[in-house]
C-alpha cells in the first residue's frame, strides 16, 4: 500500500506540472496521469530486477539479498492491494519468532504464497515452488535471491536435492521455508493426498513445523469486484523440532492433513486455532491423532 501511495503521489505531481506547462486539457492530463503511474510500476520492477543480477541459479545462495526481500514483500503487497484481498490471520502468535521454521499449508489459489509473503513479511519466509514460477522473467530471479527453490516432483532424485538445499537454508538461518504438500492447487472441500516426502524438509531442518490452513483464496477473482470477500490464514499448531524428529514422514503427513482438514470443516466465523495444543511426546501425539480422527469420522457421518 505504501508503494501504491508513492506511485499515486508522483503521478499526481507530474500531472500538475504538465498542467502548468500546457493549456489545460482534462483528457491530456488524465493520459499523463495514467502514463506516469504505469511507468512508476515499470521502473519499480526493473530496479529490483537489476539489483538481483548477476545470479547463478545452479548454486544455492549463501545469504539473502535484502533488497530482493524488500522487493518481493512490496510486490506482494501491491498485488494484494490490486486484488482487494482482505485477509484475517488467526493463531499468528503461535508462529516462532527469532528462529527459523518450516511451514506446511493447503493450497487453494495461485495467490496463496503471495498473501503469505505479504502478511508474514517480518518472518523471512520463502517457498518451494513450481519450476514454471521460478522461470518467470525478473520474478524468478528475485525469488531465487530470497531463498525460493524450484522442485521437480516428477523426478524424485532432483526433488530430494531441492529438499536438502531448502533444509540447509533453514539450518543456516538464511530463511524459513514453506511448502504445499498437496503438490497442486485444490479448491475442493476434501484435501488432496499429501506427499510424505515433503516432510523430510521439516525433519532435516531440525526446526519447528508450523501447520497452517488457508481458505477463501479460491474466490480470488471475486475480490476485485466484491470487497466483502475475505481470506482466512489460520496457524493451527506448531510441532517442536524434537517431536518432528520422533515422527515418521508418514505420521507427519497424516497428522498435518487431518489438522488442516478439520480446520476447513470449521465455520469461517469460528477460530479453528483456539483449542489447539502442542504435541509434546509420542503418547500425546497418539491421543491428539485419535481425537482428531474420531472428530473427522463424526463429520463424515454428519
Amino acid at each position: 500500500m505504501i508503494f501504491l501511495a508513492v506511485f499515486l503521489m508522483v503521478a499526481v505531481w507530474a500531472t500538475l506540472q504538465f498542467g502548468k506547462l500546457v493549456t489545460t486539457n482534462s483528457i491530456l492530463e488524465f493520459l499523463v496521469f495514467i502514463l506516469v503511474y504505469a511507468l512508476m510500476h515499470l521502473v519499480y520492477l526493473v530496479v529490483f530486477w537489476l539489483l538481483s543480477l548477476p545470479c547463478d541459479k545452479t548454486k544455492p545462495i549463501e545469504k539473502q539479498r535484502q533488497l530482493s526481500r524488500i522487493g518481493v514483500s512490496s510486490m506482494c503487497s501491491v498485488l494484494c492491494a490490486y486484488f482487494g484481498t482482505r485477509v484475517v490471520m488467526r493463531g499468528v502468535r503461535k508462529v516462532p519468532v527469532g528462529e527459523r521454521f518450516v511451514l506446511v499449508s493447503n493450497h487453494r489459489s495461485a495467490i496463496d504464497p503471495i498473501i503469505m509473503l505479504d502478511k508474514m513479511h517480518t518472518l523471512n519466509l520463502s517457498f518451494i515452488a513450481k519450476p514454471s514460477v521460478m522461470a518467470l522473467p525478473m520474478v524468478g530471479t528475485i525469488l531465487y535471491r530470497i531463498g525460493c527453490l524450484p522442485i521437480d516432483r516428477e523426478n524424485d532424485r532432483e526433488a530430494l536435492k531441492t529438499i536438502q538445499t531448502a533444509a540447509g537454508y533453514v539450518k543456516k538461518g538464511i530463511c524459513s521455508m514453506g511448502i504445499f504438500p498437496e503438490g497442486h492447487r485444490n479448491t475442493g472441500d476434501e484435501l488432496l493426498p499429501f506427499h510424505p516426502g515433503s516432510f523430510k524438509l521439516a525433519q532435516r531442518s531440525n526446526a519447528p513445523l508450523v501447520i497452517a490452513c488457508i481458505r477463501g483464496t479460491e474466490n480470488a477473482k471475486k475480490f476485485i469486484t466484491d470487497r466483502r470477500k475475505t481470506a482466512y490464514l489460520d496457524f493451527l499448531e506448531v510441532l517442536p523440532a524434537e517431536q518432528v524428529k520422533k515422527m515418521s514422514t508418514q505420521q507427519l503427513s497424516e497428522y498435518c492433513r487431518l489438522r488442516i482438514q478439520l480446520a476447513l470443516y470449521t465455520p469461517e466465523d469460528e477460530d479453528p486455532t483456539v483449542e489447539v495444543q502442542s504435541v509434546d511426546d509420542d503418547e500425546d501425539y497418539e491421543d491428539a491423532y485419535d481425537e482428531a480422527e474420531a472428530a473427522d469420522g463424526a463429520e463424515d457421518k454428519a
